[in-house]
């Protein structure tokens, strides 16, 4: 296994949106490439991250409720019910109340997925690489936010599974019994800061 002090981490991170298309503007995709250089200067592949930065404050002005913006991703609607009001497109007075009044846009940052490889496990280099996403793109965010969700039951095809990539992460590692596994994650992002919102599947907590 690579040990931290063997080597050094970092991440390339890449966004992407459309220019044409008004609607979509809003909503940025991220990627993350997370790199392995060992002590003879080779880099290796670790793991890969995405989030979205959805600006939802600047909706206003163009018409547009935060659940338009949302709705673009399969991976951003689900925050939208848990967090918002639908009749004033702000965030919830529960939402509010758990997190604090002070809170002076409806901006978020959705961590949407994490993937490391077995050999680069157990060295905390997850919840480092999301925290430096949090620090790269918070900027101008009421709020970040994730579903805890274990990779290994995702549905997916049988074409996919035959992907090298897949193959690597070798996600069956991770246990088999769903609601588990779901609470293992929550504890995992609990390390960060993250709270559970009450009667959803969302964590969430205010920028660093």
């Amino acid at each position: 296994m690579a040990r931290v002090e063997d080597g050094t981490f970092t991440i390339e991170f890449t966004s992407s949106a459309y220019v044409l298309h008004e609607l979509e503007n809003f909503l940025t995709q991220i990627e993350g490439r997370i790199l392995y250089e060992d002590d003879e200067g080779s880099s290796f592949l670790a793991g890969k991250l995405r989030a979205y930065y959805a600006n939802l404050e600047g909706t206003g002005d163009h018409d547009e409720h935060p659940y338009d913006i949302l709705d673009l991703e399969a991976a951003t609607e689900v925050f939208y019910r848990p967090l918002f009001d639908s009749k004033t497109g702000e965030f919830k007075e529960s939402v509010l109340k758990l997190f604090g009044y002070d809170i002076v846009n409806i901006n978020l940052l959705i961590l949407d997925r994490l993937e490391i490889l077995p050999e680069y496990r157990g060295e905390g280099i997850g919840l480092a690489c999301i925290y430096r996403c949090m620090q790269q793109y918070q900027h101008g965010c009421g709020l970040i936010a994730l579903k805890p969700f274990p990779l290994q039951f995702e549905a997916i095809g049988e074409s996919d599974k035959q992907d090298p990539w897949w193959q690597k992460l070798a996600l069956n590692a991770f246990g088999t019994d769903q609601k588990i596994c779901t609470r293992k994650l929550e504890s995992y992002y609990r390390r960060l800061g993250f709270i559970k919102i009450p009667r959803t599947e969302v964590m969430a907590r205010k920028p660093i």
